[in-house]
């Protein structure tokens, strides 16, 4: 059951907005997205390159913002934005890194890039002082369309609520068109959400308040489902101060893990999750404690937690730490908390953030922190995940300019940072590509070994080698990057896949004069550009020249095939006049590209007057040796190419005398 979707009759101002969406272009969405799907479960590096910058930009704090680029290793950009959020925020962009639009804090409300509040955007039900206090999760098959969750602490009863934005409504300025829908009454301060296993659906998880439940909800290109619901792991019970609703939790950016912090009752969690069926299994619950249990965030390859601690309070004699655990320890992962660093006098590590940049941010109070704290190198264990420390140097944190850091930063679809530790601009046979580090934070020098099977196809310490794809496969690679004496080896795998196979004829198609002829590159390619500008998979022509198709599968591999059309000009002349004159005294065979030609000519009496198999011997209009009248006489010509193709005419030779 969908618990909203487009056309819902109940929801008059939403059919009213819907309606510009006809059914027929509804289908064409479902039909793309069906097709896309067939991607979805290979390697990343060989998927179509599809533009996923919804965490482009953040606004966060009190009038903090910043832009990532694709240029690593520089730091993102710090911006001044009009923004004043205490804990939890949300801000999105759409899939092309254009900035839409963002929560506000104090008082519940969103507005655009321009900082003005969008049309039926006041009086959301999200708290400032939420932990995660919203999450804005892009429509699947919508492009302009945006779900916006909101979560308020469990002093209210609208405690998980969801409103619907078109950002192509009001000129283009945004409007919100469905307004806190409840979806649950209470729940803890936590919203997280992750693609679902076909890599377009997306998955949002709360965390009821009071119990031990996990609510999932999936959202489809046919709107918001009805929750699957997991019990598992600790009670978040109810207490008059809310503490135990406080804390983070996130899904690893693989979508495999969900962690969270339960502050009051000094708890963390690892669980399992299933993305095919929104299930949450297998809680591993911390023992010891960990007081004032905060932040949480997975390293992009998801094989490193991270987890600060704080004191609301404002004690000036606690310690706030930042732990790393590794994931790979399984049961046991919360015995072997290793500490990167503390502080004391009030201040304390607060939100942690994973970035496009592949590196961690730390927001920390006190509440007029003008910097962000970086984990360079997450992935990484230990000290050599380089907290605060860049390229060899002690890094003072990220300055904000005027901006200030607060308790939060901003909430986003955990997918969006599923970062390889490579880029390669190209993964099909025969492409010519380069290999790229994501991440070249605290490199010294790296080492790349490429192997198809037991065949070593290159080996260098090149920071950006190149190489030619010759074969389809799955290729091993081991990147090793050296920092500071130390090595830190991947060992890694992708696949090249085979180019199209796409066939439009011979080097060379011979056409009779007149006739018609179509060229058709077969069916199942994602797209088609042929050299007269059509994108269908055929076209069809009555003239000659060189054609040819540039056609793309579902996996954006190229290929191409041309062909160049040449009419026949295969004849027999209509008539003739055999007088001696030198001038059209014998009838020939004419035309080109023949290797054997058959004429028979016949009088009206069907008697065969002449035959040769010989393109260079005509007839001179005898029979006998005896000249024949004038007249009509008829002929019936076989002829037959290079590969065997027969070609045949027939018609009249009037004999003039």
């Amino acid at each position: 059951m969908k618990l909203f979707k487009p056309g819902i009759a109940s929801r008059d101002e939403v059919l009213s907005i819907k309606s510009v969406y006809p059914l027929i272009l509804m289908g064409i969405v479902l039909l793309s997205q069906n097709l896309i799907s067939q991607n979805t479960l290979l390697p990343k590096y060989t998927d179509c390159e599809v533009s996923e910058r919804y965490a482009y930009t953040w606004y966060f704090g009190e009038n903090a913002g910043l832009y990532f680029s694709n240029e690593s290793p520089e730091l993102p950009l710090v911006l001044s934005v009009e923004v004043n959020q205490f804990e939890g925020c949300s801000c999105i962009s759409d899939s092309t890194g254009v900035f839409q639009f963002y929560t506000t804090g104090f008082n519940s409300s969103v507005k655009n890039i321009h900082a003005e509040y969008l049309e039926n955007g006041l009086g959301l039900t999200g708290n400032y002082s939420s932990t995660q206090s919203s999450i804005i999760v892009p429509w699947p098959g919508h492009p302009n369309l945006y779900f916006l969750f909101q979560v308020n602490i469990p002093y209210y009863d609208d405690g998980l609520t969801y409103s619907i934005v078109d950002m192509e409504l009001a000129q283009d300025s945004g409007k919100v068109i469905l307004k806190n829908e409840l979806l649950l009454s209470k729940v803890s301060e936590k919203i997280t959400a992750v693609k679902h296993a076909n890599g377009i659906d997306i998955w949002v998880f709360t965390h009821t308040w009071g119990d031990d439940a996990f609510y999932a909800y999936l959202i489809d290109s046919e709107g918001l489902s009805d929750p699957v619901v997991s019990h598992t792991g600790m009670d978040h019970t109810a207490d008059m101060q809310y503490n135990n609703a406080i804390g983070y939790m996130k899904a690893s950016p693989d979508g495999k893990k969900m962690a969270l912090a339960i502050y009051g009752l000094d708890k963390l969690e690892i669980l399992d999750i299933d993305t095919k069926t929104g299930i949450v299994s297998n809680a591993v619950t911390s023992n010891p404690d960990f007081t004032g249990v905060y932040g949480v965030e997975f390293s992009p390859d998801a094989s490193r937690l991270y987890v600060t601690t704080i004191d609301l309070m404002g004690t000036q004699t606690f310690v706030s730490q930042l732990f790393q655990f590794s994931v790979n320890d399984g049961a046991s992962i919360f015995d072997n908390p290793v500490e990167i660093a503390m502080s004391t006098g009030g201040s304390y590590f607060c939100g942690l953030q994973l970035a496009p940049d592949a590196r961690i941010y730390i927001s920390k109070t006190p509440l007029q922190n003008n910097h962000l704290d970086v984990i360079f190198n997450p992935d990484r264990p230990g000290v050599y995940c380089n907290y605060n420390y860049f390229n060899g140097l002690a890094y003072p944190g990220l300055n904000l300019g005027n901006g200030k850091a607060k308790f939060g930063l901003p909430n986003f679809v955990q997918s969006y940072f599923n970062i390889e530790k490579f880029v390669i601009d190209g993964c099909c046979q025969k492409d010519f590509v380069k290999l790229k580090l994501t991440n070249s934070s605290n490199v010294d020098s790296v080492h790349w070994l490429v192997q198809l099977g037991n065949t070593s196809l290159l080996e260098t310490n090149e920071d950006e080698p190149a190489m030619f794809f010759g074969t389809a496969g799955i290729y091993d690679l081991t990147l090793t990057d050296y920092f500071e004496g130390e090595a830190f080896e991947n060992k890694l795998t992708f696949r090249v896949f085979p180019e199209p196979n796409v066939n439009i004829g011979e080097d060379t198609t011979l056409l009779d004069m007149g006739k018609t002829i179509t060229l058709d590159a077969g069916p199942g390619f994602n797209t088609y550009e042929w050299n007269t500008g059509s994108t269908w998979p055929y076209i069809s022509t009555v003239d000659s020249g060189l054609y040819w198709v540039d056609v793309s599968d579902f996996k954006c591999c190229k290929n191409s095939d041309s062909t160049q059309i040449v009419f026949i000009d295969l004849f027999v002349p209509n008539a003739f006049t055999p007088n001696n004159d030198g001038v059209n005294d014998v009838v020939y065979v004419r035309g080109r590209f023949f290797t054997k030609v058959d004429l028979k000519i016949y009088n009206r009496a069907g008697e065969m007057v002449f035959h040769t198999t010989d393109q260079n011997k005509g007839w001179d209009g005898n029979y006998n040796g005896t000249p024949q009248d004038l007249g009509v006489f008829y002929f019936h010509l076989i002829a037959y190419l290079a590969d065997d193709t027969r070609v045949e005419r027939k018609g009249n030779i009037t004999l003039i005398r």
